[in-house]
């Protein structure tokens, strides 16, 4: 089965399902990957408060779409 029919049919699947479903992949992933997501989280975060502090301005929607 591919990755997408995996998911089409995991998108069938009601709510607690789903998170049943995620949390037993999470459990599967190597160290490395959820010290990736990790750092990723705190980026995110670091980008919010820097947006929010007014220290990095955002770019309106319109601009960054017209460069696609």
């Amino acid at each position: 089965m591919r990755t997408q029919e995996i998911v089409a049919e995991a998108c069938k699947l009601d709510w607690s399902s789903r998170l049943e479903l995620v949390q037993t992949i999470l459990k599967t992933m190597q160290p490395q990957e959820l010290q990736a997501e990790h750092l990723w989280r705190e980026e995110v975060l670091r980008r919010v408060a820097a947006h929010r502090s007014g220290l990095e301005p955002g770019i309106p929607a319109e601009e960054v779409l017209g460069h696609l």
